[in-house]
């Protein structure tokens, strides 16, 4: 994430903190950012269930009515510059391989549904994707896995490879890199597509279905600022009936 992530939260701080500011919190600080942030016009209280309206609204208004507006802090927008090349970082771990891509609100943007998508053409549940088929069935190498993220701001495509004890990070990248090359020769079933298209759908009503499933969309929706999720559907319908690679193209680097 550092190397992805220069200059931007998004690779320069970590969730919680280092273990210098676990060990030796500032109180003061904790005080100011929670009166700063922790202000009406800055959360969404979310609640699904089978609720006494006016009894859960007088509860809302006790215990959170007194809370004043606050105007927020200004923020300055942090941009990080176009990668202009390969990044390489040596770490203890399987070979990892990123791609960002910029945005505002990116998980609602049609670069971070086609990472989706490309992701699910390399990766499908262990069984159907490209890396599954032609690397981890016929174990080629250890493991092989790609997903994407799509972030408030910015996301990013990664792919990790777990070369055999034999084999090179260079074996292990030169096999990820030839099933991106079929990808972009539109070397994939025809039937991959609106399958995974469909499943999204059918993920997407079955977490619908459970009132921890429609809170967790109802607060997403609200912290990335997505102007609401018919967008994505309407945009994945419309999939269907185009060009696959005309979609797919873009996203391959």
């Amino acid at each position: 994430m550092d190397a992805l992530f220069p200059t931007h939260a998004n690779g320069q701080q970590t969730t919680l903190g280092k273990a210098e500011h676990l060990k030796n919190p500032s109180m003061k600080a904790i005080h100011k950012y929670f009166d700063e942030y922790y202000v009406p016009n800055n959360y969404a209280m979310v609640m699904v269930g089978d609720l006494d309206y006016e009894r859960t609204i007088q509860l809302i208004d006790q215990y959170f009515g007194t809370i004043p507006y606050k105007e927020l802090p200004k923020k300055t927008p942090v941009v990080e510059q176009p990668l202009r090349g390969i990044v390489e970082r040596t770490v203890k771990s399987p070979t990892h391989r990123g791609f960002r891509w910029p945005g505002e609100r990116i998980a609602m943007e049609p670069e971070a549904m086609l990472a989706d998508i490309t992701a699910n053409i390399m990766s499908n549940r262990g069984e159907a994707g490209l890396l599954d088929l032609n690397i981890n069935q016929t174990q080629r190498m250890l493991w092989a896995q790609a997903f994407s993220v799509g972030l408030k701001q910015y996301g990013y495509f990664s792919i990790v490879a777990v070369p055999k004890e034999t084999q090179s990070l260079k074996d292990a990248k030169d096999m990820v890199l030839e099933q991106i090359e079929l990808i972009k020769r539109g070397e994939f079933p025809d039937w991959m597509l609106p399958a995974i298209i469909n499943d999204f759908k059918l993920q997407r009503m079955k977490a619908l279905e459970t009132a921890d499933g429609l809170a967790t969309n109802l607060y997403d929706t609200y912290i990335k600022e997505e102007p609401g999720k018919r967008s994505l559907m309407k945009w994945m319908y419309m999939l269907h009936s185009q060009n696959r690679m005309l979609f797919i193209l873009p996203m391959i680097f």
